[in-house]
């Protein structure tokens, strides 16, 4: 049952804990998206540096939030001005959504963490096949 869960009943601590799964959710999926771009590249997936796609400049501090960094440069790299696909911030926007539909109708439990990491196993298995086999990046 959707808010059944106890801390839902104090609303400062329900808003609180939707902010923070939307957060741990686009954060979770930049990192999947990030990792589906690597794996099809052949590049350090655990140790690399996150870099523009066009450029392929190291991308800074300021660059790295999830959403944020995407709407505050409306869409293009600091850099060399091109593009960014707007993958990328739909499947970071996705991934908070998600993580936010698991916690209100699980609550935060281990079935809820199992449930969102299989989320992020389809999402990743998503991107790596698009990338590989459907499509050029956009």
């Amino acid at each position: 049952m959707i808010l059944s869960y106890p801390l839902f009943e104090m609303p400062a601590i329900g808003i609180y804990l939707i902010v923070m799964a939307f957060l741990f959710g686009s954060i979770f999926a930049s990192f999947i998206t990030c990792t589906a771009w690597r794996v099809v590249r052949n590049e350090d997936w655990m140790l690399g540096h996150s870099h523009c796609d066009t450029c392929g400049h190291e991308l800074s501090t300021a660059d790295l939030f999830p959403i944020i960094s995407y709407v505050a440069l409306k869409g293009k790299c600091r850099y060399c001005g091109e593009k960014i696909s707007a993958r990328y911030t739909v499947i970071e926007v996705l991934g908070g959504l998600f993580a936010v539909a698991v916690t209100l109708l699980l609550g935060i439990n281990i079935w809820a963490l199992l449930v969102f990491i299989f989320l992020g196993i389809l999402t990743a298995a998503s991107c790596i096949i698009y990338d590989k086999f459907v499509g050029k990046r956009e």
